[in-house]
């Protein structure tokens, strides 16, 4: 069970390595395009993020922790039970948005990501590529290496979740991964693919990016909590919100 585990942390270090790496080569090779600012800066940023993360998936695969063709297959599909999930998915985000915001946690990526939201390369990093090229390293590398090598779900989806977080090294980030990574690792175990998971976090990562391009720079001083009506109000859609997904969440564990 050991080497399971070292797997596991070399893999997810791997990843860091090679986002870290492969953005530092793309600055050596061309460092005017980083330095310049503006709509090239974006555009090459939105390309280290998805030719990195391309990286990694290859290299996962040739560690055999990703099997492309099975994490993309559907065994079983029934609307109702993915309907459930992702309305499950969809109520948890909004409470841990929420629940973010009264934390109010540095954001350190910030500007960068409402920068991308204005830029064609940018969106297709952060909406589609990125939370595709997660899902098959975190749920299919991490967690579902961990479930077919004796692994016990909780312990794989409670790793997974955490390492989703952490590799995010933004404060605001990091908790809110955590919490999605729960809900989407749960999802990952009832169906062994990756697609429900990328569609949720696919349409997470648009609406945050959809949100951004509509706010522009006001979304700096906007506040959940006074659209919603004050702090009681943003209180009780916390509870709502969360008292729905963990039903749902119940409800599909149980059926699914």
């Amino acid at each position: 069970m050991l080497k399971v585990y070292l797997k596991v942390a070399l893999a997810v270090l791997l990843f860091c390595l090679i986002q870290a790496v492969g953005s530092a080569v793309l600055y050596m090779l061309m460092p005017d395009a980083f330095l310049n600012g503006g709509n090239t800066n974006v555009q090459m940023l939105a390309w280290a993020l998805m030719l990195t993360g391309l990286c990694s998936c290859l290299v996962l695969v040739a560690m055999k922790m990703i099997r492309p063709c099975a994490a993309f297959s559907v065994r079983s599909f029934n609307w109702r039970m993915w309907l459930v999930a992702f309305m499950a998915a969809v109520t948890g985000i909004f409470a841990v948005d929420l629940l973010g915001e009264k934390a109010n946690l540095p954001d350190l990526m910030g500007d960068e990501f409402l920068s991308m939201s204005h830029n064609v390369l940018g969106i297709l990093a952060l909406a589609v590529v990125g939370p595709i090229v997660e899902e098959l390293v975190f749920r299919e590398a991490v967690q579902g290496y961990m479930h077919r090598n004796g692994v016990g779900p909780w312990m794989a989806i409670m790793i997974s979740s955490l390492c989703f977080g952490i590799i995010h090294f933004n404060p605001a980030q990091v908790p809110f991964a955590f919490c999605i990574g729960l809900i989407l690792g749960m999802i990952y175990y009832k169906t062994g693919s990756v697609v429900l998971t990328s569609l949720v976090h696919v349409f997470n990562n648009s609406m945050a990016v959809l949100e951004m391009r509509l706010l522009g720079e006001d979304i700096k001083t906007f506040s959940y909590e006074q659209a919603l009506g004050g702090p009681l109000a943003s209180y009780i859609y916390i509870a709502i919100s969360a008292a729905v997904s963990v039903c749902l969440l119940r409800y599909y564990w149980k059926n699914a």
